[in-house]
């Protein structure tokens, strides 16, 4: 089941409905034999949520992921913070309002140094932390009681102080959704110390649950966008650029809403295509001469305008970025040209908005698919290394030779060493990458943050520069050294550097690490997949053995590549 089916569908569901689902779920998982752990989280916090615990197995139990969810004693998260080291992917903490005010009753002083403390010590431990913000007190219902301007000071506190790599929730979105039941419960806080009722408890977890999967992994790499009555009112070949409804303060609103969501996107490292039935001119005249366009022609990585099906320009994208139709979201006002989307590309992400206009963006957000909490510096620039890769593209298009485009590039290929520097970077990739991954082991930023340092580690990543610009890191390898062989944990490439021999040089690299320390041979238990052919296609060429999965070559057997990249060694990053 997609991502964005499983949020929609479980969102509004209540606690006892999301343990009926989760249990047959659970069944399911068993019945398919699904027994490998995808993730590791902790819950805890000043309350009790134990609620939150079934909605979180049914999240990622519909997307066929088994997950450990393991409970903290309540009120003893920081403790576990600094002493704890069992392998954890995620922490939850709830700082409950309830559970610092002892269920809404005193005001007191918060241990402010000590919870942020023990946050960001697991954060540097290499694991993730989702943070739930003390939520609003009944007393809060007068906007002028003592407990508002309290609760606020301690939330903005929190937020200043806390680790930029923390994500922070807050459950007023929850409280104040006109779909939420009930919320303030005290009963449940007398009873159990829940801070809620257990159907909101349940919503959040469900909200957080997304949120997760999105840091994890989000789905959307791109969006293709309507123009006519999408990002501007009216049919622009009948109304002429000059007619088009772009007024702010009257039906233009809502299209210049929907403008400002898409540049937001693009600006958090979603690339953006206009694919539309259209003459250029018209277009082009809009986007340079309406200047309440709030959408510029450079935010727009691609223009596809022509008379032409669109599920023929969306194939384009995906073949011009090296993506998968699946992670391409398409946005379009005509009922007619989704569903012809739907059937023609059934795998790709199309949102059925609104045929109000001024319900659309909203709309779009409930889905829970743009919940984007962080980027790192990588995925801002993304947009900005997409628009290289067309050029590099329509430069390729040019040559007849590949071996002569190649060489037109001028590549440079920086191996580093993996760091805390670039940790960040390298966790994603691991998690992101299908096309080009030998194991799909999936290695954990706190794993891979203890084998930093060690002799007896292969641990690099590499950073490819060309005349167009840079790439930033696009492979990752972890091995280690096991009796006399080098055994490959993860072996990670973005399918945006496919077919310029980076797979070669990063090979010459890891075999020249070997023959250094004399290790006898390389091993690596392969996994062969759908999604990466292309991998069982390039490895072909590097003489490994196969017996029963397992690949191996002896270091006598090791070949030189020749390439067109140069390598820069890094010492330290």
């Amino acid at each position: 089941m997609k991502k964005i089916d499983v949020f929609s569908e479980l969102r509004f569901l209540s606690y006892k409905d999301t343990v009926v689902r989760q249990k047959l779920v659970e069944k399911t998982l068993t019945k398919e034999k699904i027994n490998n752990i995808s993730l590791r989280i902790k819950v805890g916090g000043n309350c009790n949520i134990d609620f939150i615990k079934p909605a979180l197995n049914l999240f990622f139990g519909l997307q066929k992921k088994k997950i450990q969810v393991e409970s903290l004693q309540y009120n003893n998260w920081q403790s576990e913070a600094f002493k704890s080291k069992t392998p954890t992917d995620w922490w939850i903490i709830w700082l409950s309002s309830m559970g610092i005010t002892e269920g809404g009753i005193y005001r007191k002083k918060f241990d402010h140094k000590y919870t942020i403390n023990a946050i960001n010590n697991i954060i540097n431990n290499g694991q993730n932390v989702l943070v739930i913000l003390p939520e609003t007190l009944s007393a809060e219902n007068n906007p002028y009681s003592p407990f508002v301007r309290w609760r606020k000071n301690i939330v903005s506190k929190i937020v200043k102080d806390v680790s930029k790599e923390a994500i922070i929730f807050s459950p007023e979105n929850v409280i104040n959704s006109k779909n939420n039941l009930n919320w303030f419960a005290p009963r449940y806080w007398t009873t159990a110390k829940i801070p809620c009722h257990p159907d909101s408890v349940n919503r959040v977890g469900i909200e957080i649950s997304n949120i997760i999967s999105i840091a994890i992994k989000n789905e959307v790499k791109a969006i293709a966008f309507d123009l006519d009555d999408t990002i501007w009112g009216g049919i622009i070949g009948d109304l002429g650029y000059e007619n088009i409804e772009l007024d702010p303060n009257g039906l233009g609103r809502a299209f210049l809403e929907m403008q400002r969501f898409l540049k937001d996107q693009s600006q958090l490292g979603i690339p953006l295509f206009a694919v539309s039935k259209n003459n250029f001119e018209p277009v082009n005249n809009a986007f340079r001469k309406r200047k309440e366009m709030i959408l510029k022609c450079k935010d727009i990585l691609g223009m596809h305008i022509s008379w032409e099906p669109k599920h023929l320009a969306i194939k384009k994208i995906a073949n011009q970025l090296n993506i998968s139709l699946e992670n391409i979201c398409f946005i379009d006002d005509s009922v007619f040209e989704r569903e012809q989307m739907k059937k023609l590309i059934p795998e790709m992400i199309v949102l059925d908005i609104d045929e109000d206009a001024e319900k659309r963006v909203p709309s779009i957000i409930s889905t829970g698919l743009f919940n984007i909490t962080k980027s790192n510096h990588e995925d801002k620039k993304r947009v900005k290394m997409f628009r290289q890769d067309i050029k590099r593209s329509k430069s390729k298009d040019k040559f007849t030779d590949i071996n002569n485009y190649l060489n037109s590039l001028s590549m440079k290929l920086d191996i580093i060493p993996i760091s805390k520097n670039n940790l960040q970077r390298v966790n994603s990739l691991i998690e992101k990458t299908n096309q080009f991954n030998f194991t799909y082991n999936r290695t954990k930023r706190s794993d891979i943050l203890s084998l930093l340092n060690k002799n007896n580690h292969y641990l690099f990543c590499g950073n490819l520069r060309d005349k167009f610009g840079e790439s930033g890191i696009i492979y990752v390898i972890i091995a280690s050294v096991s009796k006399s062989s080098l055994v490959i944990q993860d072996w990670v490439m973005s399918c945006r550097v496919f077919g310029r021999g980076v797979e070669e040089a990063a090979f010459n690299h890891l075999s020249d690490w070997v023959k250094k320390k004399k290790i006898d041979k390389i091993e690596v238990n392969f996994k062969k997949t759908k999604k990466n052919k292309y991998l069982q296609e390039t490895i072909k060429n590097f003489s490994f053995k196969e017996n029963k999965n397992i690949l191996s070559l002896d270091r006598k057997n090791i070949k030189k590549f020749k390439t067109q990249i140069q390598i820069n060694e890094i010492k330290t990053y």
